[in-house]
């Protein structure tokens, strides 16, 4: 499997409907079609094993890094699951963590490119086999851990 390739909502929502530990999706929004895989993998997985971060700004739907549509349907899920999605504000990348698989990538803005994998030249993605923590850790070490000098993160003089 290529390191990196075109990406396309088919190519997430396979990832997706395969999942058997987890879904981790940090995205700035998020399109209906995607928006019902996680849905269903909510439903599937149970709400300790899927985690959801959007940048619910009205102003992404309108950019078209996703859709009001897509948010709400992800919003319906977690009210069922007894959660809420989480917010951040400003998110401009994209990464969904399925099982062991690591997709890493920059949205495409609908209202101004045509989607990934319909024109030349689509958004590619990273992909990596193996995840950026162990299984038995629920929230992955990058969202919640602050590097330091000692620990060799960006912030180290190495």
């Amino acid at each position: 499997m290529p390191a990196i390739q075109p990406i396309t909502d088919e190519l997430l929502i396979n990832a997706i409907r395969r999942a058997s530990e987890r879904v981790v999706l940090i995205s700035p929004g998020v399109w209906p079609p995607v928006a019902e895989a996680v849905a269903a993998a909510w439903e599937k997985l149970g709400c300790d094993r899927v985690t959801v971060i959007l940048d619910v700004d009205p102003e992404i739907c309108r950019i078209g890094y996703g859709s009001l549509e897509g948010i709400q349907i992800l919003q319906n899920a977690a009210a069922k699951q007894g959660e809420a999605l989480g917010q951040e504000p400003g998110i401009r990348i994209c990464v969904f963590i399925v099982d062991q698989e690591t997709f890493v990538f920059s949205p495409t803005p609908r209202q101004l490119e045509a989607p990934p994998g319909e024109s030349p030249g689509s958004a590619s993605l990273l992909r990596t086999q193996r995840s950026w923590r162990s299984p038995e850790i629920k929230t992955p070490f990058w969202i919640t851990r602050k590097s330091s000098a000692s620990d060799g993160g960006p912030n180290s003089s190495r």
